[in-house]
């Protein structure tokens, strides 16, 4: 179990994880040496996975699709599946799920032809496996901080929207590639790796975080190592307009263990991802969504993630420069 200083210091780098020593020494309120070595022991454990930064790809000219897939029982083409997808780099999230779906991923795009390619190809290669398949695309995500660690805050980033197209250059894509590998990376060092100067570097990244490509700097925590895990609920709704949408999550908000948000295109139109200490927890949780809003929800699926992974950065976009 963690004690009080690593939970604070978790806490501290979810809500930016580019805080420099000297800063989150200032405010857990102990010796600079002391939340290093901590650091160290978070990493060194397993339970703090990887510092990483989040972007909008909706920013610059793309938009997200995300894709559950129903599955034959094949454990070793599945695995192979998983290999595929953490090897392509415009996927931006997968995971491995218990439920009516077995495996669901996301991607990055420029337009729905794209989507389709790149789609098909998937399909394509394994035909054998896949039994079904469903699309949603990605309206609006709202990522909140791991409130449970403190249980205090409501800090989240926002992702989607209207589409915009702010022009990014290859040392934009370059300087966001050494962020999402590791968002604790100095500007000096990422100048390094440029040929650039650190100056030149800062002015970049908060650019960046102005056009909101950058929103946010995060943690990706191992949840089993702290007893902890994820379920997704997938939400049927009666009322589509926004002001009912709106009051639900506004209330869901509230709720300490709720990571994330998505509101979507597709069979289901909203998600609430929850990550809790075991599923009695998520159980009372969506029981009281279901007894605040009986005339908006008509039915909740769950869906429990095993294991996912997040690569922020389209590295695909990296890759053609």
């Amino acid at each position: 179990m963690l004690d009080l200083l690593d939970q604070s210091l978790l806490y501290e780098l979810d809500n930016n994880s580019r805080l420099p020593i000297s800063q989150l020494s200032s405010r857990l309120k102990v010796k600079r040496d002391r939340v290093a070595y901590r650091l160290k022991g978070l990493k060194d454990s397993g339970i703090l996975r990887k510092c990483t930064v989040l972007v909008d790809p909706y920013r610059f000219g793309h938009s997200v699709f995300k894709v559950y897939l129903q599955l034959n029982h094949d454990r070793k083409r599945r695995e192979e599946l998983l290999q595929t997808l953490w090897e392509r780099p415009d996927i931006y999230w997968f995971a491995e799920m218990e439920g009516r779906f077995d495996v669901a991923f996301a991607m990055y795009a420029p337009s729905p032809f794209e989507f389709s390619s790149t789609l098909d190809e998937v399909l394509d290669s394994f035909r054998d496996l896949v039994r079904k398949f469903n699309v949603c695309t990605i309206v609006e995500v709202w990522l909140f901080r791991k409130r449970f660690l403190k249980g205090v805050g409501a800090k989240y980033a926002k992702m989607g929207g209207a589409p915009e197209n702010h022009p990014l250059d290859a040392k934009d894509f370059q300087i966001l590639a050494y962020l999402a590998e590791d968002s604790r990376t100095s500007t000096k060092d990422i100048a390094e790796r440029l040929g650039s100067s650190p100056t030149l570097v800062t002015t970049r990244i908060a650019r960046m975080e102005k056009l909101g490509v950058i929103i946010g700097y995060q943690t990706e925590i191992d949840l089993g190592k702290l007893g902890l895990s994820s379920f997704k609920a997938r939400v049927d709704v009666r009322k589509h307009d926004s002001q009912s949408l709106d009051a639900l999550f506004d209330y869901a908000r509230l709720n300490n263990n709720l990571v994330i948000i998505i509101r979507q295109l597709g069979d289901c139109k909203v998600e609430l991802e929850f990550e809790v200490r075991d599923f009695e927890q998520y159980s009372e949780i969506i029981e009281d969504l279901k007894d605040k809003f009986p005339r908006l929800i008509r039915e909740i699926e769950t869906v429990a993630i095993k294991r996912q992974t997040y690569k922020w950065m389209p590295f695909h976009l990296t890759a053609k420069l």
